[in-house]
């Protein structure tokens, strides 16, 4: 194998190990609806819209969690309603009576890419040193391994958050958030229950 060839294969897995780690990140835009007066809200109610009572249940307790801070506090809905009965403004009126909660943070999936992406270790080079006379102590032959390839399953996903104000009844503010392609649910519901309650911090809804 030429030199040439050897400075072409590290110069390619150098490239490819320095792609890999460049990670999308998440987009979130934002909108207010309603008026801002009593805000930061000091109890919120964390909603999650979807048939999936094992998903609706981890994100929604995400979201509490990230929402939580010094002056506000938030429960999962599915901790606080009968999750067999639909969601409805009825059952929701029930958890926020028992709660207290001056928000309601509605999150509904608007839109889901899947794909699946090959990933692996690229070729690599193997040396074998030669001992055919003692003058070839130094001398090597070269071959290039396989690569070690499988598919990864990834997913792109579009979230819409709403927030209600209790009081008035009334849509207050809305974010809307993007996850680029990511491996694992947790992964994506974890990125989205951190962009959703940073820009809620970040906007004075809670504190």
């Amino acid at each position: 194998m030429s030199y040439q060839r050897l400075g072409s294969l590290a110069v390619a897995a150098s490239a490819a190990l320095l792609f890999s780690g460049c990670a999308q990140s998440v987009k979130v835009a934002s909108e207010w609806h309603g008026e801002r007066s009593g805000l930061p809200a000091d109890k919120a109610l964390v909603i999650a819209v979807t048939p999936d009572l094992n998903s609706r249940r981890r994100f929604e307790d995400l979201v509490a969690q990230r929402v939580s801070g010094e002056q506000t506090r938030a429960w999962a809905s599915s901790r606080k309603m009968d999750t067999q009965a639909p969601l409805r403004r009825e059952t929701v009126q029930e958890a926020v009576d028992r709660t207290g909660a001056r928000l309601v943070i509605v999150t509904r999936l608007v839109n889901a890419d899947l794909d699946v992406r090959e990933a692996g270790e690229p070729g690599s080079i193997r040396a074998r040193r030669r001992y055919d006379t003692p003058l070839d102590f130094f001398r090597y032959d070269y071959e290039i391994t396989e690569r070690d390839i499988y598919l990864v399953p990834t997913a792109a996903v579009s979230l819409s958050t709403d927030v209600y104000d209790v009081r008035s009844g009334t849509l207050l503010y809305s974010v809307d958030t993007v996850i680029p392609p990511r491996e694992t649910r947790l992964e994506i519901m974890s990125e989205a229950a951190r962009a959703v309650a940073d820009r809620l911090r970040r906007d004075g809804l809670i504190r």
